[in-house]
C-alpha cells in the first residue's frame, strides 16, 4: 500500500487522471479489506485481555498476543496512511494550501473509507478537468460561466478547492474568472469569500465536508431557522443574488451551479 498503490493515487492526481485515480483508490481499498478481515479475526482474541502492546521492529511475539499487536500495528498504520496520503492536499509536488490542518481521524473499517475516499478525490479531479476546458474557451460565454462558478461550488472544502485553483495555475486559465460577466463574477468572489471563511471559522480537515444550511425540527411551523453552517449568511447573499438578473442566463448555464446549491443547503428561507 506504501509503496505502490498510494503513490500511484497521487500520480494519478498529478497527471489529472480520473479513472487512474478510481483504478488506485480500488486497489488501496482491496489492500485495506486484507487488513480489516485480520483485524475482524483477532477482535475475540483482543477482548478476551488487556491490549496487547505495539510490536517493536522484528518479528512478532509468538502466539496470539503477538499476531494481534502486529495486526494492531498495521491497522493504526494504514488508518495513518489513508488519512495523510488520500486527499487532495497535493498537486505535483507542492502543497496546495499553505499551514497545517486539522487532523483526520478514521474509525471503523478501513476498505469502506478508501472507497469513499477515492471516488471523492476521482470527483475533484474530473471537475478539475472539465473547470480547466471551459476556462481555456476564448471567452466561454456568460452560461459557461455560471457552469465554471458551479463547479468550483461543488467543492467548498478548502483543500479540495484549492486543489482545483492549483490546476488551473498550471494550464494558465486561473484568472479568468476575473473576466466574468457581472453575474458570474458576483459569485464567484463569494464563493470565494465563503471558502475562506469555511477554514478560519471552525476546524475542518483535509476530508471534512462543510456544514450545511440547517433548520430545527418544527422550523415549518414556527418559521424559525436554525443556522448551524459557518458561512449560512454568504449563501444567503449567494441565493439572493441568483435572483437578480439572471433571467438572461439559459438556464442550461446555471444546471452546475444551482446543483451544487443544493448539495450544500437542504432549508433555506430567503425573505
Amino acid at each position: 500500500m506504501e509503496t505502490i498503490a498510494l503513490p500511484a493515487v497521487q500520480e494519478s492526481l498529478d497527471d489529472l487522471d480520473e479513472w487512474g485515480v478510481r483504478t488506485a483508490g480500488w486497489s488501496v481499498a482491496a489492500l485495506c479489506a486484507g487488513v480489516d478481515g485480520a483485524h475482524h479475526e483477532t477482535a475475540p482474541e483482543q477482548a478476551s485481555g488487556p491490549p496487547a502492546p505495539s510490536p517493536v521492529i522484528g518479528p512478532a511475539a509468538p502466539g496470539p498476543a503477538g499476531r494481534s499487536a502486529r495486526i494492531l500495528w498495521q491497522v493504526a498504520r494504514a488508518r495513518n496512511l489513508l488519512a495523510e496520503r488520500l486527499t487532495a492536499e497535493r498537486f505535483r509536488g507542492e502543497k496546495v494550501l499553505d499551514g497545517s490542518a486539522a487532523e483526520t481521524t478514521i474509525s471503523g473499517d478501513l476498505a469502506p473509507y478508501a472507497i469513499e475516499r477515492g471516488d471523492a478525490i476521482a470527483s475533484v479531479v474530473k471537475d478539475a478537468v472539465t473547470l480547466g476546458s471551459v476556462l481555456a474557451k476564448e471567452p466561454p460565454t456568460e452560461a459557461e460561466q455560471w457552469t465554471a462558478v458551479g463547479l468550483l461550488r461543488r467543492h467548498l472544502n478548502p483543500w479540495d478547492f484549492a486543489f482545483l485553483f492549483a490546476t488551473l495555475r498550471a494550464r494558465g486559465v486561473a484568472a479568468r474568472f476575473e473576466q466574468f460577466a457581472g453575474g458570474p463574477l458576483t459569485a464567484y468572489r463569494m464563493l470565494t469569500a465563503s471558502v475562506a471563511h469555511i477554514r478560519t471559522a471552525a476546524p475542518i480537515t483535509p476530508v471534512g465536508e462543510p456544514g450545511l444550511v440547517d433548520g430545527l425540527h418544527d422550523a415549518r411551523v414556527s418559521g424559525v431557522v436554525e443556522r448551524v453552517d459557518p458561512v449560512a449568511d454568504l449563501v444567503d447573499c449567494e441565493l439572493a443574488s441568483l435572483g437578480q438578473g439572471v433571467a438572461d442566463v439559459s438556464e442550461g448555464g446555471l444546471d452546475h451551479y444551482v446543483h451544487g446549491l443544493q448539495q450544500q443547503v437542504r432549508l433555506h428561507t430567503c425573505s
